[in-house]
């Protein structure tokens, strides 16, 4: 029973790069799914602190684990465009740093031993994130071109 349970964010990852396929083929753009890993993320947060005092908290976990599968390969797909020649670096860069970033939080979470806390954080950071990249992109579309005066 427990290996079952276990199995659940597993599944959910495996779920999430089908979803994620699956979405793309039929026309979805990057950012939607960006969108979609961030709201995933979210939920699943708060289902962990919900659930945290509970073995179900992995649902919340499994619901984290479809919105990495869902989000992950739009963002570092994006983060390359620019990169085309020398992808493999490019790649392996930010692989390095998104592991890095991966193990402080697990040692975050590991210091102060809430998880939920510490993940509810992380969804508020990625939304934020989200919401002053839309407001960035906004602007410089509202800026005028240079050498022209309006």
């Amino acid at each position: 029973m427990k290996a079952l349970s276990l199995a659940k964010p597993s599944a959910a990852s495996l779920l999430g790069a089908f979803i994620n396929s699956r979405l793309l083929r039929r026309g979805s753009d990057a950012g939607q799914l960006i969108k979609l890993g961030v709201l995933l993320l979210a939920v699943g947060a708060i289902l962990t602190r919900l659930l945290s005092f509970s073995p179900a908290f992995l649902l919340g976990m499994a619901v984290i684990a479809l919105a990495y599968a869902i989000a992950i390969p739009n963002i570092l797909a994006g983060a390359l465009q620019g990169y085309a020649d020398r992808l493999g670096t490019a790649g392996a860069i930010l692989s390095l740093l998104y592991y890095v970033l991966l193990g402080l939080g697990l040692v975050i979470a590991g210091q102060g031993q809430r998880l939920d806390i510490l993940l509810l954080a992380c969804s508020m950071l990625a939304a934020l994130t989200l919401g002053l990249g839309r407001l960035a992109h906004k602007c410089s579309k509202a800026t005028p071109k240079s050498g022209s005066l309006f």
